[in-house]
């Protein structure tokens, strides 16, 4: 028998002191359904999160995720919080529920995936993504976070960039770009990139075969490059405010 689940209700960002909501991605694996639990956090304490760049994809919201609880931390702790998030989550003293617990949300189906691929098998994942931990229901919130995203992405101690799920050629892709990585030296400073060698000349005699395996790889990151993330504006702000970041596909 089915069980029938309310809708997630957002409690409301506190503004004084200001508030940051975050997830915590639990963990699973395979066709398990994706629990989530909604944080309230305070802004000024600077807690360590990843944010998600990703592109939203159909604004249809086909795929269902489970919000097990919110907490929010109790205001008279805020001071003793460091700002390793696993402390804020470990001390039933510091945090409150709210009685919205097992309800569901809505989300796109790209999302859907990312999450399911992104979730660890046996360690909580603290993530802050737009379309989750913005009330998108909310046109006053939703105007004062977006406005505050670039500090969102510059703050997260890391971003995960996901560009979808695999397809036939995108481990060639990511394997030959790492390859070529390793030869590359980048300089922000003038915006230079350079190729390091370890001889300065080098004879190449390709064969037919050899010819058709470069073609495949270059195939495979041309492919790679035309996802959809590498055509939106505003990813270059997400990617060039990060202080550490990883694609993943």
């Amino acid at each position: 028998m089915s069980i029938s689940r309310a809708s997630y209700v957002y409690s409301p960002l506190r503004s004084d002191p200001e508030e940051i909501r975050v997830i915590k991605l639990l963990p699973g694996a395979g066709g398990d359904e994706i629990l989530i639990e909604m944080v309230h956090l305070p802004w000024d304490k600077k807690p360590k999160y990843e944010a998600l760049s990703y592109v939203w994809g159909s604004p249809a919201r086909t795929d269902e995720i489970l919000v097990i609880r919110t907490l929010i931390i109790e205001r008279s702790r805020r001071a003793r919080f460091g700002e390793h998030i696993s402390k804020m989550f470990s001390h039933p003293r510091r945090r409150k529920t709210s009685p919205n617990d097992g309800q569901t949300l809505a989300i796109g189906e790209n999302l859907f995936i990312a999450l399911k691929h992104l979730r660890r098998g046996d360690k909580v994942r603290v993530l802050w993504i737009d379309a989750i931990c913005i009330n998108q229901e909310d046109p006053a919130e939703r105007s004062k976070e977006v406005a505050k995203m670039g500090e969102i992405y510059s703050h997260a101690h890391r971003v995960v960039v996901w560009l979808g799920k695999a397809s036939d050629d995108s481990a060639m892709a990511v394997s030959t770009l790492a390859e070529i990585g390793q030869d590359l030296k980048y300089s922000d400073v003038g915006i230079s990139v350079a190729w390091e060698m370890e001889q300065e000349t080098e004879e190449l005699r390709l064969g037919s075969r050899d010819i058709e395996a470069v073609r495949t790889c270059w195939g495979a990151i041309n492919s790679l490059l035309d996802r959809p993330w590498f055509s939106r504006l505003w990813v270059i702000q997400e990617i060039k405010l990060a202080s550490d970041a990883i694609v993943v596909v």
